[in-house]
């Protein structure tokens, strides 16, 4: 079924509005378009031991995995630290931080273009704990 152009444009219109707004709210492009594209991330488990992953884990490492690779993207090409959050940690935050602060110095940024990232699981505990 064909929707007409007005049709079309009363559904397209307040989705690109609300777009525009959130782009000028968080301010910029990298930001603007984190709220969308997070990397494309494969996790490979099928040889974990000593015991398979649940599905909704595997979701989560994948997504947290993603979403720490999408926030340091953010991070280098807006020079701000904000964005780092919980996904790093000792070393690399401090790496991070240290990147920002020379980058600031030199006006200078980072953009980084994600082509994916092939993940693989070989140790899960018994418990569920412990993942690497």
């Amino acid at each position: 079924m064909m929707l007409s152009c007005r049709r079309c444009l009363t559904i397209i219109l307040p989705a690109l509005v609300l777009l525009a707004a959130s782009f000028r709210l968080r301010g910029g492009v990298a930001e603007a378009l984190a709220a969308t594209s997070l990397p494309r991330v494969v996790l490979s488990a099928e040889s974990l031991a000593p015991r398979a992953i649940e599905q909704r884990t595997g979701e989560a490492v994948t997504h947290d995995y993603a979403q720490a690779w999408l926030d340091l993207a953010v991070c280098l090409d807006s020079n701000r630290t904000d964005r780092v959050g919980d996904y790093f940690a000792g070393e690399a935050k401090r790496r991070i931080a240290q990147r920002v602060a020379q980058q600031r110095g030199t006006n200078l940024r980072t953009r980084y273009l994600d082509g994916g990232h092939h993940v693989k699981a070989v140790f899960y505990s018994v418990d569920g704990r412990d993942a690497t």
